[in-house]
């Protein structure tokens, strides 16, 4: 039953993403999954924030933890990183992969429950961003770490196997699950052998240099795209840093 109902999700997420009328954007969705009382869901409100949520948060009877990684196409990434401003592609795929994770999650939610089991919901929808903090109570790449689905890069985005361009999602169970363990090896160029930095260069606004990272820049950056696309609602969505040879699959 534990092996079974991890395939149950993945197969689910999977059907759901090549079914979406854009599935032709997408390449085959990751999953991973950990326990509800993994105790470095305790160590983000140290490195994220200290009001981060923890699974218990979400769901009283957490049991597991399930992250999910949507890869884009890699023409589609390849086309925004050789846009003069950035695609309006681009800024359409972000619009509508941060509604199908929510289609995902719900129709996840309405399989589990006719297994008796309790989901959590889109965490995402359920909190909200705080625009002061600009940060997150639940964050999805963090939280996608812990499920094992990769490593963070110098450009903040977390690479997994099928690259760090795409976007991710997340819900929590009331079920024990087979857990996936977290990766040991060091994916970014940049931290394993300062053999890349390609990210670096690639910031329109140089909110990511080697001394740090400029949310507030880059945060700006992103407010402008969404001004320019102001036809697409929240298209807040640059991806220039997603140019190295981590964009499309591990390095």
């Amino acid at each position: 039953m534990v092996v079974s109902l991890n395939r149950l999700i993945e197969d689910e997420i999977q059907d759901v993403v090549f079914n979406a009328k854009n599935a032709s954007i997408y390449r085959r969705p990751l999953v991973g999954f950990t326990s509800a009382d993994n105790p470095l869901f305790h160590k983000l409100k140290e490195v994220v924030v200290s009001d981060h949520l923890l699974p218990g948060d979400l769901i009283q009877s957490a049991c597991s933890v399930v992250s999910f990684f949507i890869p884009f196409k890699e023409e589609l990434i390849i086309e925004n990183k050789n846009h003069s401003f950035v695609s309006r592609e681009w800024a359409e795929a972000y619009v509508e992969t941060n509604k199908l994770i929510h289609t995902v999650i719900e129709d996840m939610g309405k399989k589990l429950s006719m297994l008796g089991i309790e989901s959590s919901g889109n965490p995402a929808k359920m909190i909200g961003y705080d625009h002061g903090k600009l940060m997150s109570k639940w964050s999805q790449r963090h939280v996608a770490y812990i499920c094992g689905l990769g490593t963070f890069g110098v450009n903040n985005m977390l690479i997994t196997n099928e690259g760090c361009g795409g976007r991710y999602g997340s819900f929590v169970i009331d079920k024990e699950l087979e857990y996936t363990p977290l990766i040991q090896e060091e994916y970014c160029l940049w931290k394993k052998n300062k053999s890349c930095g390609v990210c670096f260069k690639a910031c329109p606004v140089n909110a990511l240099t080697e001394d740090g990272f400029d949310r507030y820049k880059c945060y700006d950056r992103c407010s402008e795209v969404d001004r320019f696309y102001s036809d697409i609602d929240e298209s807040d969505a640059c991806g220039k840093c997603l140019a190295g040879p981590c964009a499309i699959r591990k390095p």
